[in-house]
């Protein structure tokens, strides 16, 4: 599996959970524990992409703002 694919498959992964979540309503435990997957999904991916993707681009002049604006978002 290539990074790309990886990724992908990672996003898909996060839209589905995030669908779950928007369907739940108030204080629930599905509600809390759908919360904290996606949390986690989004946290590990951010560094997974970070580490795979954006710092090697930040070694390439074309790549690096671009790189470097994405690492900022995710921190955002």
């Amino acid at each position: 599996m290539t990074i790309f694919e990886a990724l992908r498959k990672d996003h898909d992964i996060q839209r589905d959970l995030l669908a779950q979540l928007v369907e739940t309503h108030g204080d629930s435990d599905e509600r809390d524990s759908l919360y904290q997957q996606v949390r986690a999904e989004l946290h590990y991916h951010a560094a997974a992409e970070e580490r795979a993707l954006y710092i090697p681009m930040m070694s390439i002049d074309l790549t690096q703002e671009k790189a470097r604006h994405s690492v900022a978002e995710h921190h955002e």
